[in-house]
């Protein structure tokens, strides 16, 4: 199965048939979380935006994430120490990633459609600070890849 981003930023993944469900859930979380952050940066950089916009510019990108991080979560922990350890690290990564994403997702609505944004005194910073988070966490889930292959494989 071949999956892949958007947005132009070149990420591509393809996720082998022989990986464990862990290795193929995290990958995919992974390229999602990419995607998703990607559109978190890209949206934010609109200089007028219309009603809606928001909304309209994430909804495909935080759609996908959502279900990347679903299924994450719902992955089984395996009965294999090295297994568990690394599916542990995957979950808490998505764990962190889900709030620091979605932090920025919020701060971007509200800001956008004066709906109070009652954050850190820039936008940019939450936005900033979503870009630095997403791009440390996905490294290290790319480098999570060959422990899941290896200690999760049926």
């Amino acid at each position: 199965m071949t999956v892949s981003g958007c947005g132009g930023h070149g990420h591509t993944s393809t996720v082998a048939s022989t990986d464990s469900t862990a290795a193929k859930a995290t990958a995919n979380w992974t390229i999602a979380a990419r995607t998703f952050n990607a559109s978190i940066q890209r949206c934010a950089r609109q200089p007028n935006p219309l009603k809606g916009y928001w909304a309209d510019c994430t909804r495909d990108a935080q759609r996908g994430y959502a279900k990347a991080a679903a299924a994450l979560r719902a992955t089984a922990t395996g009965s294999r120490s090295g297994c568990t350890a690394a599916v542990v690290r995957a979950k808490s990564l998505e764990r962190q990633m889900t709030e620091v994403l979605g932090k920025a997702w919020r701060a971007n609505r509200a800001f956008l459609t004066a709906a109070g944004y009652h954050g850190p005194p820039s936008l940019f910073a939450v936005n900033q600070r979503a870009d630095r988070i997403a791009t440390r966490d996905t490294t290290l889930a790319d480098r999570l890849a060959p422990a899941l292959r290896r200690a999760c494989a049926r």
